[in-house]
């Protein structure tokens, strides 16, 4: 059914570190991207009354293209997000409206 393949050590060593040296130029690229600048944007966001309400809105923007982190409280009734320089703020207000929260920046 399978024929039988016969490799010699050299061979096999051969192909094994070729294996080993692809695997560690990924890694080598991966560990000296140049790391992304991010900033700061605080929501304020009226209606949250639970955990429930800041899990959603966690969800929604953390779902947001070039969004880095997320924290919500209800208790203070805001977000901090960290997004990518350049993320358009007004896509996390809309998320966060589409789920019927009132949201401002600041």
């Amino acid at each position: 059914m399978f024929k039988s393949l016969r490799l010699s050590g050299t061979v096999l060593i051969v192909v094994m570190l070729a294996i080993a040296f692809s695997f560690s130029s990924m890694l080598i690229n991966v560990s000296t991207a140049e790391p992304v600048k991010t900033e700061e944007v605080v929501l304020n966001i009226n209606g949250m009354h639970c955990g429930g309400c800041a899990g959603k809105v966690k969800a929604a923007l953390s779902a947001c293209k070039g969004v880095t982190e997320v924290q919500v409280s209800f208790e203070e009734s805001k977000a901090s997000v960290h997004v990518e320089d350049g993320t358009d703020t007004h896509v996390l207000i809309e998320a966060v409206k589409k789920l019927g929260y009132k949201v401002t920046e600041g």
